[in-house]
């Protein structure tokens, strides 16, 4: 396993990672997406660096879903546990947001120069029906649109509010953003405003039995940005 996910991050960058993580939390076998009947194809590590290659090419969120979905495709259908709108990547991303502010936290308690805050990237793309429904929420409550479907995601008041005030870790990040971020994630009205809510309950790391949710936030001509998720449910 170690040397498969070495060569992955040679070839493959970031995406390793994001396939590290999600096979230590979810218990997925890395080795399991290199099919046994592709003898006399291309190799995996040559698919995946094809596929890298043509996804940092794309220009637009739907060229970008159209590389992650087309037949062929080392990530297209759920073998490898993602699914639109998180890109393949996004989680690792995420991630490298997440981490980058663990040290300005740490920098800043020990008197030493802090590094610059993370700038957003993209993570994902909100399916078509996600787009609509919560712009459509929005204009019921006066609220400007989001401006892009692409999602964008930099790590600044998440990490501060949910791990610096609530304790959190990175991890538990993670899988709510992975949670909220699902596909099958639906418009939620509460007093955060329009947000997308997992009707899916999964257990998180304390045993309980929480639902993920991803709050979006639009500023004047910016990109839509993921500001923050919570997880809620039955407490134990």
């Amino acid at each position: 396993m170690t040397g498969l996910l070495d060569a992955l991050r040679k070839h493959a960058g970031p995406l390793a990672d994001a396939l590290q993580d999600l096979n230590r939390r979810a218990g997925y076998a890395i080795t399991s997406v290199v099919s046994p009947h592709m003898v006399g194809q291309p190799s995996f590590l040559d698919r995946m660096n094809d596929y890298q290659d043509r996804l940092a090419a794309a220009q637009t969120p739907e060229d970008r879903q159209a590389v992650m979905t087309e037949p062929g495709s080392p990530v297209a259908g759920a073998a490898l546990g993602f699914a639109a709108p998180l890109y393949p990547e996004g989680l690792a991303v995420a991630r490298a947001k997440l981490e980058t502010m663990a040290r300005r936290a740490d920098q800043g308690m020990a008197g030493l120069p802090v590094e610059p805050k993370p700038a957003a990237d993209p993570i994902g793309v909100l399916t078509d029906q996600q787009f609509q429904d919560l712009n459509a929420a929005r204009q019921q409550r006066s609220m400007p649109p989001f401006n892009t479907q692409e999602v964008f995601y930099d790590g600044n008041h998440h990490y501060n509010s949910r791990v610096g005030k609530d304790g959190l870790s990175i991890d538990e990040i993670l899988q709510q953003i992975q949670g909220g971020m699902a596909p099958e994630s639906r418009v939620s009205l509460d007093n955060t405003g329009p947000s997308l809510r997992n009707p899916s309950p999964r257990v998180d790391e304390k045993g309980n039995l929480v639902n993920d949710k991803a709050v979006f936030l639009q500023s004047g001509n910016r990109p839509t940005l993921l500001f923050s998720t919570y997880a809620r449910g039955r407490q134990k």
